[in-house]
């Protein structure tokens, strides 16, 4: 699937049992891309692009070897408004097991991850990374190292 770029909106998706495996980019990435927005807006089609409502459930995103498992990133001038990663798994990856990054990225829920064994680059990342701006976030159960 392509990012939305602006007046465009990705919503509404359920993926069961993804896997991603030895890529050189983030294995799941959510990256909405568009240079129309500067703020939030509350219309239903912003005019940048718009990710959200999106749940991964018991997927595998391991084994990048020149980026993160798994990457929620507004900093390319999207909208992310609503994300599940539910049992995710993300070990092995050269940067962060999960990065959720931008100041226009909000909603983001990640339950019961098992993240481990990142930063093999040795690029001074973590298990899970939260940037600073991302609103409404939770990591609640599971295990990072």
């Amino acid at each position: 699937m392509r990012a939305p770029s602006n007046n465009e909106v990705v919503k509404g998706v359920n993926v069961s049992g993804f896997i991603g495996d030895t890529n050189t980019q983030a294995n799941i990435k959510i990256a909405p891309t568009g240079s129309a927005c500067t703020a939030w807006e509350s219309k239903a089609t912003p005019l940048c692009g718009l990710v959200g409502e999106i749940q991964f459930v018991d997927s595998w995103a391991s084994s990048s070897t020149a980026s993160s498992g798994i990457s929620v990133d507004s900093q390319g001038g999207g909208v992310i408004d609503g994300i599940n990663l539910v049992a995710v798994q993300s070990v092995n990856n050269y940067s962060n097991g999960i990065e959720v990054l931008g100041n226009r990225t909000r909603n983001v829920r990640i339950v019961s991850p098992v993240v481990g064994y990142n930063n093999q680059g040795n690029v001074n990342k973590h298990g899970i990374e939260i940037g600073p701006g991302v609103s409404g976030w939770s990591v609640i159960g599971g295990c990072a190292g």
